[in-house]
Order: C-alpha cells, then sequence, then structure tokens
C-alpha cells in the first residue's frame, strides 16, 4: 500500500518538473528571451482586442559570421545575449522579443498602425547599430537586416495569424539582406535604407 503523503509528495515533485520544462520550452536559455513556441504560447495567453494590428518582424544580424570570427564562439554567444537584451530593451512594453534561430530574433508588438510598427522597427534598427557589443576594448558595431508584416487582428486564431506573419516578415528580412543589408522592408515600403 502506498501512503496518500508519498503519492501527495510525488504528484508535486512531478508538477514542479512540468513547470520547469514548460519554461525551458518558452524560453530561449541562453539569450534570456522568448524561444518561438514561447512567443506563439504568450500570444494566446493575451486578449488582442479585434480592431488592432499584430506587427511580427524578423531580424537578423548581419554578417554574424564574422563576430564569431573575431571573437570566438563564446564571444559570439555572449554578443547575441547582449542583443537580445538591447533589443528587448529597445521594444520595452510594446512587444514581446524571440530567438528564432542562429542569429534571428522576431518582436511581435500590438500596434494602431502600419506606421506604428514600421516606427518600433526603425527604433530597434537604429538603436541596435548605435550600440556597441562585445567584451573588452574591442567592441563591435551591429547592424541588423528586418522584414516585418502587419495585419488585423480580427476573429483569426492568433497562432495561425502569427505563423503567418512571421513567414511573410521571414521572406521580407531576405529582401532586405538582397537589398543591401541595414534596412527594414515590407509589403507597403519596398527598401528603407538607413
Amino acid at each position: 500500500l502506498i501512503s496518500p503523503v508519498i503519492v501527495a509528495s510525488s504528484v508535486e515533485a512531478i508538477n514542479t518538473l512540468v513547470k520547469q520544462l514548460a519554461l525551458r520550452a518558452d524560453f530561449d536559455f541562453q539569450t534570456r528571451v522568448y524561444s518561438r513556441s514561447g512567443l506563439s504560447e504568450a500570444l494566446k495567453r493575451q486578449a488582442l482586442p479585434a480592431d488592432k494590428l499584430l506587427t511580427v518582424m524578423v531580424l537578423d544580424i548581419d554578417g554574424f559570421k564574422r563576430v564569431n570570427d573575431a571573437l570566438g564562439h563564446e564571444g559570439g554567444d555572449c554578443v547575441l545575449t547582449q542583443f537580445a537584451q538591447q533589443v528587448r530593451q529597445l521594444v520595452d512594453e510594446q512587444g514581446m522579443v524571440a530567438r528564432i534561430g542562429g542569429e534571428e530574433f522576431a518582436v511581435a508588438a500590438v500596434v494602431d498602425s502600419t506606421q506604428q510598427g514600421y516606427l518600433l522597427a526603425e527604433k530597434i534598427r537604429h538603436g541596435v547599430e548605435s550600440q556597441p557589443f562585445g567584451l573588452g576594448q574591442n567592441p563591435i558595431h551591429l547592424t541588423i537586416s528586418m522584414g516585418l508584416e502587419t495585419r488585423e487582428v480580427g476573429h483569426a486564431r492568433i497562432t495561425e495569424l502569427f505563423n503567418q506573419l512571421l513567414m511573410a516578415a521571414d521572406e521580407e528580412m531576405v529582401k532586405a539582406k538582397q537589398t543591401g543589408r541595414n534596412r527594414i522592408c515590407m509589403p507597403a515600403l519596398t527598401e528603407s535604407a538607413p
């Protein structure tokens, strides 16, 4: 016979482990921002007004290989962490930041207009460009290529809307890379150089 106390403490331990695993799945351990799935889950938990717009941005650090070549992988990891925290600080309460792979990040923000989404993207682009990163006496400067897409929340399933916007923003980010880097591309705006 198993004591109810043993069962209760075992269930409590299992629940604690499940919560820890969920937390690890929702956040990127290295950069301390959301993971892609964590960002999607966080959006689902928010009550997004149907009359608002959801802007999703994909940010890719330009020439990140040179950072790893110059600083080594450990230094590159440090720069990624600093970068993620800088973007999170720039976004502040306006949205949420996630690492979606390698040196690619996403930002999701609820906005009133496409222009407001673009202005936030430009704030991020400029803020990253003007911030030195790295350790020691040889800071490096980064630029980012960004793509963004904005649509009305309406009555769409938020996960589907987020995934559609993420794919569209990724395509726009590729255009930003192809047209010179350190810029923002979005469907209504073919190119925006600094």
